[in-house]
């Protein structure tokens, strides 16, 4: 992984600011710093203005683990898509797909309410077509994890896990992730290139792709991550929407 802020990675994010590319992003811990609540996570005022600026010189997107309900509530701009639940909600996604996650999603939360016993630092938040468990604010993280992952391995169908920062992601089988939804997305949108930043371990679906159309950017240098590049700290998040919107008006 390089630091995007030296010369070689500004000369290829400048590359990429073109009138053919996307720019997409993550929410929690790329747009807003996460929170021990995820009801609690904000855009900050200096983001919120960079974004409002950068929106008319270049398409918008937000692919997020959140439901595009909830989205719709913290993002105070409004990018050209919003992608929730993972890549479930999505324009480019069959209505069959996405009826068949809900189905699945409301089977699961019927068995983990019969089994676990939230409270106690644990939060099951309902996305509708998938479920993040969060433990937060448990007081054995990695036990309460281990157990978590447990229950999840229990569940039927089996479910993709997905683990985050203190929460476990379990996604409906057959759902798209982020990956597949930004390659659909560039497809319907007919757009050539895309730069995607993310913090998370389900943002590894975008960065493993490997493609050279697709300029990588995660949050928090990780040598395991498959993305070209990073920054160090969300607070940095500005800093890079900056020199976006720098390079897209001198294009």
């Amino acid at each position: 992984m390089k630091y995007i802020f030296g010369n070689l990675g500004l000369k290829e994010l400048e590359s990429f600011c073109g009138d053919n590319t996307l720019l997409a992003f993550d929410f929690d811990g790329t747009l807003s710093k996460l929170t021990a609540r995820p009801q609690n996570a904000q855009v900050s005022a200096g983001t919120e203005m960079l974004l409002h600026e950068i929106s008319p010189l270049a398409f918008t997107a937000v692919i997020s683990g959140r439901g595009i309900r909830d989205l719709k509530k913290l993002i105070p701009f409004r990018p050209n898509y919003l992608i929730g639940n993972h890549g479930i909600e999505s324009p480019t996604i069959s209505s069959k797909v996405v009826s068949a996650a809900k189905k699945t999603t409301s089977h699961w939360t019927k068995q983990i309410l019969a089994e676990l016993e939230l409270g106690r630092g644990v939060q099951l938040e309902d996305k509708a077509f998938s479920l993040s468990l969060h433990y937060r604010l448990a007081s054995k993280r990695t036990l309460k994890r281990n157990q978590l992952i447990k229950l999840a391995e229990q569940l039927s169908p089996a479910p993709r896990i997905v683990l985050g920062k203190y929460v476990v992601n379990l996604i409906p089988p057959g759902s798209p992730d982020k990956g597949v939804a930004l390659l659909e997305l560039m497809k319907h949108a007919k757009l050539d290139s895309a730069i995607y930043v993310g913090d998370d371990l389900t943002d590894e679906d975008v960065f493993s792709l490997s493609s050279p159309q697709i300029l990588g950017v995660r949050v928090g240098k990780f040598q395991k991550s498959a993305a070209g590049y990073y920054i160090k700290t969300q607070t940095e998040i500005n800093r890079l929407l900056s020199h976006i919107l720098f390079f897209l008006k001198n294009h």
